[in-house]
């Protein structure tokens, strides 16, 4: 899991789910999200993207953003 060490917490986008704070979620949001799980670090992180709020990003989240995307949810 990612507790965002190493990244800049952004605070503009209130949507669970935009890691990629752009007040979209979308396709990006599940790669990202798959990248932190991976261990790969970014500049700039969604402080608010975590669904459950513990500031991690773990499966949850990018399943989340998977049905985000696939209109089902």
């Amino acid at each position: 899991f990612s507790e965002f060490s190493g990244c800049w917490l952004s605070n503009t986008s209130p949507l669970p789910g935009d890691i990629l704070p752009d007040l979209f979620i979308d396709l990006k949001d599940a790669i990202m999200g798959l990248q932190l799980i991976c261990g790969v670090q970014f500049e700039e992180v969604n402080a608010k993207a975590s669904i459950r709020r513990d500031r991690k990003i773990d499966l949850p989240e990018v399943i989340y953003i998977m049905q985000k995307v696939a209109g089902m949810r």
